[in-house]
């Protein structure tokens, strides 16, 4: 679970795994309305590990951390950016087995890492990958 704020408002993101039948599931986006947490977007994902939530020179986003589709831990991660009603797929990048995602800043560059688990192979000596920003998306 991320909690974040945009314009004072609270928010909650829970990344949904599995249904019972499928990791092809929807994630949800709860806003705080009246003292309680209230459904508010709900977001294709593929076994969902966590969220991320962080900022750029004042825009919002989210990234989802995608762990597996039909099987495979070879999958596309999500980034989302809020366009000031709810949050719009942006960007897709490639993980294995995503488990976690850390935004930071060193020297005023923006760097996203992501923290991968698990290639198709069973092999847990993958590797986890950090992203720099280029003022347009994360490469």
């Amino acid at each position: 679970m991320e909690h974040f704020a945009i314009d004072g408002q609270d928010y909650l993101a829970v990344a949904n795994y599995f249904d019972d039948f499928s990791h092809d599931i929807k994630s949800v986006v709860y806003r705080r309305d009246l003292g309680t947490f209230t459904l508010f977007q709900r977001i294709p994902t593929r076994g969902a590990s966590s969220w991320k939530y962080f900022t750029i020179d004042g825009t919002h986003y989210l990234a989802v951390a995608n762990n597996i589709v039909d099987g495979s831990r070879n999958t596309e991660s999500e980034i989302f950016r809020w366009n000031g009603q709810s949050f719009e797929s942006v960007q897709l990048i490639a993980t294995h087995g995503a488990h976690d995602w850390e935004h930071f800043v060193i020297a005023g560059k923006q760097y996203l890492a992501v923290a991968n688990y698990l290639e198709d192979s069973d092999n847990f000596r993958t590797h986890s990958n950090v992203y720099t920003w280029n003022t347009v998306c994360f490469v």
